[in-house]
């Protein structure tokens, strides 16, 4: 019932659609990710790491939603403004994995996977 809103079909690859895309909508997916860095704004439904970066405005409400089609996405990208989000951010990040389905993108094993993790929670965590 929306105008500007058109089903697309399946077979087209995800990347065709991320191409001619203006802005992404995403709950935590990388999908968000990639379109920051590819200057294209993303509305956040979730509480991913990038939903911090300014071209990433978090949805809670309707009003959100508003206030991001009136104002918000029209504000221009600003690589440096991504890059220095992404050097804050690598100070903060911890090699490792949470998810064992990423196992295999790992250099560690498991033992040295859950030593790591646990080892950088712990200041965090005052244990």
């Amino acid at each position: 019932q929306f105008d500007k809103v058109k089903f697309i079909d399946r077979k087209i690859s995800s990347n065709k659609v991320f191409e001619i895309s203006e802005i992404i909508s995403t709950v935590t997916g990388t999908v968000g990710f990639q379109a920051l860095c590819s200057g294209k704004p993303v509305m956040v439904f979730g509480e991913p790491f990038y939903m911090h970066f300014e071209r990433a405005f978090k949805i809670r409400t309707e009003d959100d939603i508003n206030l991001f089609f009136n104002n918000y996405y029209k504000n221009d990208f600003n690589q440096k403004q991504l890059n220095k989000f992404l050097n804050k951010c690598e100070k903060c990040f911890h090699y490792g994995y949470v998810d064992s389905d990423y196992q295999h993108l790992s250099k560690y094993n498991i033992d040295k996977n859950v030593d790591n993790i646990v080892k950088n929670l712990q200041p965090k965590l005052k244990l």
